[in-house]
């Protein structure tokens, strides 16, 4: 009797400890994203709403819900495919949810007066220690969604540079780089291919193929790498190819990006094999930096700047031929193509209050959060 007092004595205390990270009045349900605003394209584009419920390991969630302005919300139910899609397994004294948002949905439209909109998550906690009652916690940001935002599509690869030393065949390096698109884009599909030029053989590695490897998009780049089993030196080129499944009433999108590289072995070399190089930042985002230093919008008389500028961009990054890793030419080469569109030899002569009747840039949606 005496030792199975002193085994339950001993589990109470473990379970005491256990529950220790997350107290009974430190449960919360946190939105990390968005916050402030959303940048949207139009109606049919959708944005993802982020965070975290902090609570114990062994806690339950019996449910989760969204809604926004107060409509009848969307409630997941533990154990539901929906809500293992919603909340990720328990790790560092929380559960991360993240949802999906169609405007459609949720009656978020362009045309609105007001395009302020509450966004509230709510939950329902189950605590595993029975000294605590269940706890039912939300909350609440206030969104004001912006339109007539068109996505920096973008791919780059980040390693290896123009010239790569191996110490050893044996040492395999990486290939790196990133993909930018928008915000609940499917990545389906990204290939790798290393061929030796002036060869007619290439190398094909394939990092997403199948429907279980598919990658739903943020607005944060997303970041690849594959080990290289390069055996000999000499001049290769690397081809990266990602296939984006934009919208159902679109075609899919494609995005590719070249890198020559110079291989070389030299047992010496001491250097780091990884490091990467430098960012350079597609023509859409070139385009947007350019305007935003000339104090003009994104959106004048009703052309988007920012839209006929990605239209124009291809193959690839390229801007009238010209790789974004020139960045000289390539910023001169996007400041004529907006020079052309706004009908001025320089941008610095484009007078924007008189164009437009002096219109707030605000209003014209170049991102600058409204005066309430």
């Amino acid at each position: 009797t005496i030792a199975l007092l002193l085994s339950m004595l001993m589990i109470l205390s473990m379970t005491a400890i256990g529950f220790a990270a997350v107290g009974v009045n430190d449960y919360k349900v946190v939105i990390e994203k968005p916050l402030d605003e959303v940048r949207l394209f139009n109606d049919l584009d959708k944005f993802f709403v982020t965070g975290y419920i902090a609570a114990n390991q062994f806690d339950e969630i019996d449910w989760i819900e969204i809604s926004v302005d107060g409509m009848t919300p969307l409630r997941f139910i533990k154990g539901t495919t929906n809500f293992n899609a919603a909340v990720s397994p328990w790790k560092n004294d929380k559960f991360e949810f993240s949802f999906t948002v169609d405007p459609e949905i949720w009656s978020i439209d362009q045309t609105d007066a007001d395009n302020d909109y509450a966004i509230i998550v709510r939950a329902y906690i189950d605590p595993a220690n029975p000294a605590y009652s269940d706890q039912e916690k939300f909350d609440l940001e206030m969104v004001e969604v912006l339109y007539g935002y068109a996505t920096a599509y973008d791919i780059q690869i980040t390693h290896p540079a123009s010239n790569l030393v191996v110490s050893s065949w044996s040492n395999d390096p990486l290939i790196k780089g990133w993909i930018k698109a928008d915000e609940g884009d499917m990545l389906e599909s990204l290939v790798i291919e290393v061929q030796e030029i002036g060869q007619s053989g290439k190398v094909t590695m394939t990092l997403i193929d199948e429907a279980s490897e598919f990658v739903t998009m943020s607005n944060d780049n997303y970041y690849f790498e594959k080990k290289w089993d390069v055996t000999k030196a000499g001049d290769f080129r690397i081809t990266v190819n990602a296939v984006l499944d934009v919208d159902e009433s679109v075609n899919d999108r494609p995005l590719n990006d070249s890198q020559d590289v110079k291989v070389t072995l030299n047992p010496n070399y001491q250097g780091d094999k990884d490091e990467d190089m430098g960012t350079y930042p597609a023509a859409p985002a070139v385009a947007g930096k350019i305007l935003k230093s000339y104090g003009i919008p994104n959106n004048v008389g009703g052309k988007n700047l920012i839209a006929l500028v990605a239209k124009k961009m291809g193959p690839g990054t390229d801007f009238n031929g010209i790789a974004k890793t020139n960045t000289v030419q390539y910023k001169a080469a996007i400041t004529d193509f907006l020079e052309d569109q706004l009908g001025v030899t320089n941008l610095a002569n484009y007078d924007y209050v008189k164009k437009t009747g002096g219109g707030k840039p605000e209003a014209m949606g170049n991102g600058n959060k409204k005066v309430k």
